[in-house]
Order: C-alpha cells, then sequence, then structure tokens
C-alpha cells in the first residue's frame, strides 16, 4: 500500500521490452513486463509530507501491490525517506490483504503488537481485519459508519489529527511504540 490515501488509479500498460527498475522474478508478457507508469502521473505531496512528518509514530507501508510499485510511487510523491519498511504482497506468500497472515507478518516484523498498531488505509474491508486484530483503525477517503473504522478523514493530510485523538484515547499507546501502517 502506499502513504495513506494517496492510492492513485494508474494506467497499466504493457511494456514490450524489461522494465530496468521492474523487480527480478516478475511475470513476463510477450518479452516484456505489465508495468505500472507512474512518473509523470504524480507530483510531491508538500502537505501529505508535512503531516506524515508531524505523526509522532514510526511509519511502514503495507501494500497488496509490489514493493517497486511502492518504491516509485513514494518516490514521485516525495515520501520515500519518511517510511522505515516496505511490506508488500510477498510478506504472507502472496496472501493479500484482507487475509489475517499479512498483518500478523507486518506486526511481527515490526516487532509492534497489533495493540499499538494504527492502520491508515483507503479500502474499509481492509480496516476490518485490523480491528479485530485491535489496531486502531483510520480510513481515508468516503464516510463510513463500519463500526470497525475509528475514524474517517477525507484526505491523508488530516490523519495527524485523527492519530492525536487515537494515542490520546489509551495511554499505552506511545509515540515511541505505536506503529501506523498504510
Amino acid at each position: 500500500m502506499v502513504a495513506p490515501g494517496t492510492a492513485p488509479r494508474p494506467i497499466v500498460e504493457t511494456r514490450l521490452t524489461p522494465d530496468p527498475v521492474s523487480e527480478p522474478g516478475t511475470r513476463r508478457k510477450q518479452g516484456g513486463e505489465p508495468h505500472v507508469y507512474v512518473p509523470g502521473r504524480l507530483d510531491p505531496e508538500p502537505g501529505l509530507r508535512r503531516a506524515l512528518a508531524a505523526l509522532p509514530l514510526r511509519r511502514a507501508i503495507f501494500t497488496n501491490g509490489s514493493r517497486g510499485h511502492a518504491e516509485r510511487v513514494l518516490s514521485c510523491l516525495g515520501l520515500a525517506d519518511l517510511f522505515e519498511a516496505i511490506f508488500d504482497i510477498r510478506v504472507a506468500a502472496y496472501q493479500p490483504k484482507p487475509f489475517p497472515a499479512p498483518y500478523h507478518e507486518v506486526c511481527a516484523a515490526l516487532k509492534i503488537p497489533a495493540a499499538r498498531c494504527l492502520m491508515v488505509e483507503d479500502t474499509p474491508a481492509n480496516l476490518r481485519t485490523a480491528k479485530e486484530m485491535g489496531m486502531g483503525t483510520i480510513l481515508v477517503g468516503d464516510a463510513a459508519s463500519d463500526p470497525f473504522v475509528d475514524a474517517c478523514v477525507e484526505r491523508a493530510e488530516q490523519v495527524p489529527s485523527a492519530a492525536a485523538r487515537w494515542l490520546a484515547a489509551a495511554p499505552s499507546r506511545s509515540p515511541s511504540g505505536a506503529s501506523p501502517c498504510c
């Protein structure tokens, strides 16, 4: 997954020659590979950068996409240095969100119990599993009245204020321990 609420709906194109930034082992199609073109479609997001940098929490990407795609998106948005780790579709042997296995693997890799994690996501179904594991949940996008959504914000820049409310709600969630997974 990419930075909260910034998952673009990119154009997928099939390249006929291998892409030098592609990942080893990706499926090839007619001598080329499916590739999502990111540069030129996304621009740096200074407001989002300020909002993410203001979060007094560790930050990690948790995506059903590939690490390479997440890196390209973060690079275009000027956010790559704000995340300590990227967990992609391979984190749990290609089991995607909302299956529980990748959530458990991410928490284990970060050495953070789920109850001290805050999941920021733009897909409500992916927040259900997070909530069932005890994570805090913030939905970016359309408002949801689902009981597994703790807070809903229209734009990713609003995540810090929602995260601050989540942190204040339980003293055991300290800035040094909580880790949002995006």
